[in-house]
């Protein structure tokens, strides 16, 4: 009998063994056949053999790095040029989204050439305000981003282009007045103005986008501003009569159809961009 137990308990631990062999080893299969999937993908971003391992590394969850070590990439659609990305943060998933989507750029009713000003409003590290100067070498830039440590590296990623670009932290708002932004971890990408402060939140002010641009026209205007895009295309929207054209990356509850209605309302006829169900291009009629 005593035998019997003790086969039983031995064949019980092996079955729960196997169990949590089948809960871990499927999430690190995914990730190997993911990170093998995306080598080419990674081929077409980096310029050079040592950015290709930097980038590879920031995506292997068990790679160590020290205390405020930073990733420089040379990226190809920079023209060799680098960016520094941040352990331990989706800056690399902000590279990929800029690089191989492209659906932060001007919509093609604008010649680049003739691109003289850009807004580029929730910049985040300086992956898309780079890559405007880039493509828009006459343009004068305007980067905005909430956070200020993600801002801090978007001004050592702009350096290059500082004849160009300008970078301004706060929070895209309709109106100059003290917010509060929450904190959104190792994302660059989530922090968003919320109501009230609490544990997780940190202080900001708002910036009008008629502050930003003062009585100057506007070419273009990147919108990325995690929810505050409902507010700034309702309120104090004078500002829209100077731009020709405009993209909006939409967060829910606000939707593309809401979106779309309140830009034609200001002006522009609009369209949803094909490279990204929820953005919505619009643009002034020549």
């Amino acid at each position: 009998m005593a035998s019997r137990q003790a086969s039983q308990r031995s064949h019980s631990r092996r079955r729960l063994g196997a169990a949590a062999a089948r809960r871990v080893l499927p999430a690190a299969w995914r990730h190997r056949v993911r990170s093998v999937l995306q080598y080419p993908e990674t081929l077409r971003l980096v310029a050079d053999a040592r950015s290709f391992r930097a980038f590879r590394r920031l995506e292997r969850p068990s790679a160590r790095w020290a205390e405020g070590e930073l990733a420089e990439v040379r990226l190809r659609a920079l023209g060799g040029r680098s960016l520094s990305l941040r352990p331990g943060t989706d800056d690399n998933w902000v590279v990929r989204s800029a690089f191989l989507s492209g659906f932060h750029l001007a919509p093609e009713e604008l010649d680049e050439s003739s691109v003289a000003s850009v807004l580029d409003l929730g910049a985040s590290i300086g992956a898309t305000t780079a890559h405007f100067a880039h493509r828009y070498p006459n343009a004068r830039i305007v980067a905005v981003e909430l956070d200020g440590a993600t801002a801090a590296v978007c001004r050592r990623n702009l350096v290059a282009w500082r004849e160009q670009c300008r970078v301004v932290e706060g929070a895209v708002w309709s109106t100059c007045a003290p917010l509060v932004y929450e904190l959104a971890g190792s994302s660059s990408q989530a922090h968003r103005v919320v109501t009230a402060p609490g544990p997780a939140t940190a202080p900001t002010v708002g910036l009008p986008i008629e502050d930003l641009i003062g009585r100057e026209a506007v070419d273009y205007i990147k919108m990325d501003i995690e929810g505050a895009e409902r507010e700034v295309l309702r309120v104090n929207t004078s500002w829209a009569s100077r731009v020709r054209a405009i993209k909006v990356e939409v967060h829910p509850p606000y939707t593309v159809d809401d979106c779309a209605t309140d830009l034609r309302a200001l002006g522009f006829s609009t369209r949803i961009d094909k490279r990204h169900w929820a953005c919505v291009v619009g643009v002034k009629e020549p």
